[in-house]
């Protein structure tokens, strides 16, 4: 044989057996690669920061608090916020937003939004990361403290209660618009409504509140304000002032339950008349601006700026 070609065969062959002889006489170790388990959803009650919902000491300003959770892949997670064990979850958390009546008014809620979030792509687990169900202040911004009991009666609501930047002069234009932390024109507390039938009524047929008169709509407020802020003197000795804006229009109503009217039996009677509507604020008696919300404000002072 060529000995050039003996030599590269005898090159050939140690560098084979230097490769395989090595795994032949330890093979190492054979498997599947595991995936590390997944980062655990935030404790309900957690305070949520920024956009990767970072979890914050709820005394620092935050934007959302958690008020369900699910790990990865958990199938009773819900798919929107709009689903059950999204929204009961949080309805249970701040209280009863519903109105409620109180002095014989309506009491304005608490704005929250509820909102599904998920694990940040920071975190690695893309779809896969874990759920949760949040809320937040309908007109956003960021507060301090819990959300937790907002909407009960005397409870502080602060971030979310009902507030506009102007104090409005007109019931349709009463909309809050900002975050009661910030500075703002007044603070809306409550409604009620009236309504007068352009037609005489039988006693059990009326499903309806009289019309108050303008001054017992004022004294309304009045006494709303004084226990939504738990204080005998809701003007806090004048440094703040209460508004009544009271508006009327055309409506329909309906009679309760079936009768006789014109030789006919009618299950219900409808009619029309008017409707009176008012609405009660709370503002500066000065040029200042409100700072917060004044429900609960007990013995405080008055956030004025």
């Amino acid at each position: 044989m060529d000995r050039r070609r003996s030599g590269v065969l005898s090159l050939l062959i140690a560098a084979v057996l230097v490769i395989v002889v090595p795994q032949a006489l330890d093979p190492g170790q054979s498997g599947s690669a595991a995936r590390a388990p997944l980062p655990a959803p935030p404790m309900v009650g957690s305070c949520l920061s920024g956009p990767d919902h970072d979890v914050v000491s709820c005394a620092e300003l935050h934007n959302s608090e958690v008020t369900a959770a699910w790990i990865a892949g958990d199938p009773a997670g819900p798919i929107s916020a709009d689903d059950a064990p999204c929204w009961q979850p949080a309805d249970e958390y701040i209280g009863d937003s519903a109105t409620k009546a109180v002095s014989g008014w309506d009491r304005y809620p608490a704005m929250i939004d509820v909102r599904l979030v998920q694990a940040p792509q920071s975190e690695g687990a893309g779809r896969w990361g874990w759920k949760a169900c949040v809320v937040l202040p309908a007109v956003g911004g960021q507060y301090t403290g819990s959300a937790a009991g907002v909407g009960k009666i005397g409870h502080r609501m602060g971030a979310f209660a009902s507030c506009a930047g102007a104090v409005p002069l007109r019931i349709r234009s009463a909309v809050p618009d900002v975050n009661c932390l910030q500075a703002h024109g007044g603070e809306f507390l409550g409604s009620a409504t009236g309504f007068e039938p352009n037609v005489a009524l039988p006693d059990d047929a009326a499903t309806f509140v009289p019309v108050p008169s303008d001054e017992e709509f004022r004294a309304g407020c009045r006494s709303l304000a004084a226990e939504l802020m738990d204080a005998d003197d809701p003007t806090y000795g004048g440094a703040l002032a209460l508004s009544t804006l009271i508006e009327s229009a055309i409506a329909t109503g309906s009679s309760n339950g079936a009768r006789e009217v014109g030789g006919k039996i009618l299950s219900e009677l409808t009619y029309s008349g008017t409707a009176t509507t008012a609405l009660c604020i709370v503002r500066s008696a000065d040029s200042r601006v409100l700072v917060d919300s004044v429900i609960g404000l007990g013995e405080g002072e008055p956030p004025l700026q």
